[in-house]
């Protein structure tokens, strides 16, 4: 039998992650790991991988625990248990593979050791080498940006815990809702990304952070939570900025924070406002009133804005 091996790359550092990458890019597709066999390889299940879990991915995986105890049935064992593996035969199902029919169309093909010998005779070794090379430099990259895209969805779970149980628990729920917004700064503070933005409306992000604004004890709510709903809106486009006002009028939290002691909070709060006021400016011509003006007068918000520049 014709044998290929290619060199490990000095990149790849992790013996367990080199064994996976060997086994799966078997040259000879009988010999090539299987899919279950590669979900349920020591990378993916191991003590190694246990301890690779971002603290992060542990708190939101208790969050959803915490979410599903309260009752809410969206939560699966995806979001409760951060190694979860989705099953060989729920992805099959999903992409209507047949797993068996794909293994008879490979011992029924030409042999791929075959078409090795026929490479190597012809000088082409090199190519398929580096293709390796590049399939594993590419699965890097996946990995590495894999971490940075946002799950809005464990986050909305977060963000709907009540301060519940002991002043621990509390602490601990709160510590929880501010990681998970510090990842939301991290990723739009000052930079152009209309479509997260949008995606973290459609989760409900926002409408949490209004939910909070409006009933949660303003002690409890820190600098944190206001710049993050200010870190969605700008920098956006005005047109999308104003799904947040069509998800759920933000001006009655937005004001009633306004009351905070703290000035970072009451700051964060007034930016606000101010963006969304703009949003209630499209399409209006003249001396026609601002879009969101009913929204803000229905509270006496007008008012309340005034009489904070009178304090000041």
């Amino acid at each position: 039998m014709f044998e290929k091996a290619f060199e490990r790359p000095s990149e790849v550092k992790d013996d367990v992650l080199w064994d996976l990458l060997t086994k799966m890019l078997a040259f000879d597709r009988k010999e090539r790991i299987s899919a279950a066999d590669a979900l349920n390889h020591e990378f993916f299940t191991g003590e190694q991988a246990t301890n690779d879990v971002l603290e992060e991915a542990k708190n939101l995986s208790i969050a959803a625990q915490i979410t599903k105890n309260y009752g809410d049935k969206s939560i699966t064992q995806y979001d409760t248990n951060p190694l979860f593996i989705v099953p060989e035969v729920l992805i099959s199902d999903i992409f209507s593979i047949d797993s068996n029919a794909d293994k008879d169309q490979i011992d029924s093909s030409t042999s791929f050791n075959q078409i090795l010998a026929l490479d190597t005779e012809t000088g082409n070794s090199q190519v398929l080498e580096q293709s390796i090379e590049s399939s594993i430099s590419t699965q890097t990259n996946i990995k590495r940006s894999g971490h940075e895209i946002i799950n809005y969805r464990p986050i909305v779970a977060i963000l709907k815990l009540h301060r519940k149980g002991n002043q621990e628990q509390k602490i601990q729920i709160q510590k929880q809702q501010e990681d998970a917004l510090l990842k939301i700064n991290d990723k739009f503070k000052d930079k152009e990304d209309d479509e997260g933005r949008n995606d973290a409306i459609s989760a409900g992000v926002t409408q949490e952070l209004v939910n909070i604004f409006e009933k949660r004890d303003l002690t409890t709510i820190s600098p944190i939570y206001v710049d993050a709903f200010l870190n969605i809106l700008i920098p956006f486009s005005l047109g999308n900025r104003n799904q947040v006002y069509i998800k759920k009028s933000p001006y009655p939290g937005l004001f009633r924070i306004l009351e905070h002691n703290d000035i970072e909070v009451v700051r964060l709060s007034i930016r606000s406002i101010g963006s969304m006021l703009i949003c209630g400016l499209i399409g209006v011509q003249g001396a026609e009133p601002n879009l969101h003006y009913e929204s803000i007068d229905s509270f006496n918000g007008i008012k309340k804005l005034f009489s904070l520049f009178k304090k000041t």
